[in-house]
Protein backbone atom coordinates (compact mmCIF):
# COMPACT_ATOMS: atom_id res chain seq x y z
CA UNK A 1 0.00 0.00 0.00
CA UNK A 2 1.33 3.25 -0.67
CA UNK A 3 0.90 5.91 1.61
CA UNK A 4 0.90 9.58 0.24
CA UNK A 5 0.77 11.48 3.45
CA UNK A 6 -2.77 13.34 2.50
CA UNK A 7 -4.64 14.46 5.37
CA UNK A 8 -8.65 13.95 4.48
CA UNK A 9 -9.76 17.19 5.78
CA UNK A 10 -7.42 19.64 3.54
CA UNK A 11 -9.52 20.84 -0.53
CA UNK A 12 -7.10 18.67 -2.43
CA UNK A 13 -8.88 15.36 -1.45
CA UNK A 14 -12.15 17.26 -2.14
CA UNK A 15 -10.89 18.05 -5.29
CA UNK A 16 -9.08 14.70 -6.14
CA UNK A 17 -12.68 13.49 -5.57
CA UNK A 18 -14.38 16.25 -7.80
CA UNK A 19 -11.96 15.23 -10.65
CA UNK A 20 -13.36 11.23 -10.55
CA UNK A 21 -16.35 12.24 -10.44
CA UNK A 22 -16.63 14.30 -13.06
CA UNK A 23 -14.52 11.97 -15.26
CA UNK A 24 -17.07 9.58 -14.73
CA UNK A 25 -19.78 11.55 -15.67
CA UNK A 26 -18.46 13.46 -18.51
CA UNK A 27 -15.25 12.13 -19.51
CA UNK A 28 -14.38 14.95 -21.44
CA UNK A 29 -14.37 17.77 -19.09
CA UNK A 30 -12.11 20.42 -18.47
CA UNK A 31 -12.12 20.61 -14.84
CA UNK A 32 -8.27 19.99 -14.20
CA UNK A 33 -7.49 22.26 -16.80
CA UNK A 34 -9.65 25.23 -15.10
CA UNK A 35 -8.19 24.40 -11.63
CA UNK A 36 -4.53 24.93 -12.86
CA UNK A 37 -5.31 27.78 -14.79
CA UNK A 38 -7.04 29.38 -11.71
CA UNK A 39 -4.04 28.68 -9.41
CA UNK A 40 -1.82 30.15 -12.55
CA UNK A 41 -4.08 33.08 -12.10
CA UNK A 42 -3.79 33.18 -8.40
CA UNK A 43 -0.13 32.79 -7.32
CA UNK A 44 -0.28 33.91 -3.89
CA UNK A 45 -2.71 30.74 -2.94
CA UNK A 46 -0.88 28.64 -0.65
CA UNK A 47 -1.65 25.00 -2.69
CA UNK A 48 0.34 23.76 0.34
CA UNK A 49 -1.72 24.53 2.48
CA UNK A 50 -4.77 22.94 0.82
CA UNK A 51 -3.23 19.85 1.10
CA UNK A 52 -1.53 19.64 -2.55
CA UNK A 53 1.97 17.35 -2.80
CA UNK A 54 4.57 18.95 -4.09
CA UNK A 55 4.64 18.10 -7.13
CA UNK A 56 1.57 17.39 -7.70
CA UNK A 57 0.83 18.99 -11.61
CA UNK A 58 3.37 16.31 -12.45
CA UNK A 59 1.31 13.97 -11.30
CA UNK A 60 -0.46 11.26 -14.15
CA UNK A 61 -4.10 12.02 -12.07
CA UNK A 62 -4.13 15.72 -12.87
CA UNK A 63 -2.53 15.33 -16.34
CA UNK A 64 1.25 15.76 -15.53
CA UNK A 65 3.99 14.68 -18.26
CA UNK A 66 3.93 11.01 -16.98
CA UNK A 67 0.37 10.71 -18.45
CA UNK A 68 1.40 12.67 -21.43
CA UNK A 69 4.11 10.45 -22.06
CA UNK A 70 2.07 7.16 -21.40
CA UNK A 71 -0.63 8.51 -23.79
CA UNK A 72 2.35 9.29 -26.41
CA UNK A 73 3.82 4.78 -26.22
Amino acid sequence: MISLNLSNDKLYVVLAVIAYFLDTITPTNSFREKLKDLLVKYPNVDVGAMGFPKDWKNDPFWGGISKFLVIQS
